[in-house]
């Protein structure tokens, strides 16, 4: 089971953490810190004037992820973005990566800096933390965006297990593996976000695949996403569709898993458009 749910995060908690490496800092933001409980959680601050944007992050990915998509939305919104627990500047704590308390954890970020009413934003992993916010404190979440993050981990999770292609297990007793005992068994019910929401959704056009791997697992990959993953991942849209009350899905066909970073022009249309008709 570990090994199929380990696949379903390692877009964020693997890609994610490439997807930054060696990257030059130039986004025009401050790096402050903020204390929840004992743990030391690191956000970063674009400014701006409005009410709050908050970028929550993929599982494994820091707040710098969103440094060219941050600061598109300054002249509107005050924005800024967090970087949980477990991925370092912030803390790595050896407990504390239960649903409940990596969405403490978010509560109280937004309490110590002072935010009533906040629009969220969240890639991958962070779709659960502002689909239970959203579920938990409908007064104080204005509306929700979904970077590839309106998933249904439980469905992911059946489909995996018949992936082709094995994944390495996390280390015993790592955040990575304490996160996978609830994720994998997680269902989001959007029918409990009341605001409004704006998913986006990645279909990429080909497996992820090995250099090396065999001509015959090619095939058995390319078979098992063809007839397997995207139609799970379509079942995703439609539940979505079918649950969100003040829902919209945008599908971006051939985009990958960070699509705001290869797709970023049409994910910023769209948020813009997204966040003009909920000020009407």
């Amino acid at each position: 089971m570990m090994k199929s749910g380990l696949a379903l995060l390692a877009l964020v908690a693997v890609v994610g953490q490439i997807a930054v490496r060696g990257q030059a800092d130039t986004s025009p933001h401050t790096e402050h810190f903020v204390e929840v409980g004992k743990v030391r959680l690191q956000y970063l601050d674009w400014g701006g004037t409005g009410e709050p944007l908050v970028f929550l992050t993929g599982y494994g990915s820091p707040a710098h992820v969103f440094d060219d998509l941050a600061p598109r939305f300054t002249g509107s919104f005050r924005v800024i973005a967090l970087t949980r627990r477990g991925r370092a500047p912030s803390d790595i704590p050896s407990s504390g990566y239960d649903f409940d308390t990596l969405t403490a954890d978010v509560t109280a970020t937004l309490d110590a800096l002072g935010f009533t009413r906040v629009h969220l934003v969240a890639h991958s992993f962070g779709g659960s933390e502002v689909t239970q916010l959203a579920t938990l404190y409908p007064d104080r979440i204005a509306s929700v965006v979904y970077l590839d993050a309106a998933l249904d981990a439980a469905a992911g999770e059946a489909v995996m297990k018949e992936a082709p292609i094995p994944n390495p297990q996390p280390p015993p007793g790592s955040p990575y593996l304490q996160v996978l005992q609830w994720w994998t068994s997680y269902t989001p019910d959007f029918s409990k976000v009341r605001c409004p929401a704006l998913a986006f959704y990645a279909l990429p056009q080909n497996p992820p695949i090995p250099a090396d791997a065999s001509e015959e697992l090619r095939n058995r990959a390319n078979e098992y996403w063809r007839t397997r993953w995207l139609p799970t991942t379509r079942r995703m849209i439609e539940k979505f569709r079918g649950e969100a009350p003040n829902g919209r899905v945008v599908v971006l066909e051939n985009a990958s898993h960070y699509l705001f970073r290869d797709r970023e022009a049409e994910v910023v249309e769209e948020m813009t458009r997204f966040y003009a008709s909920i000020r009407r």
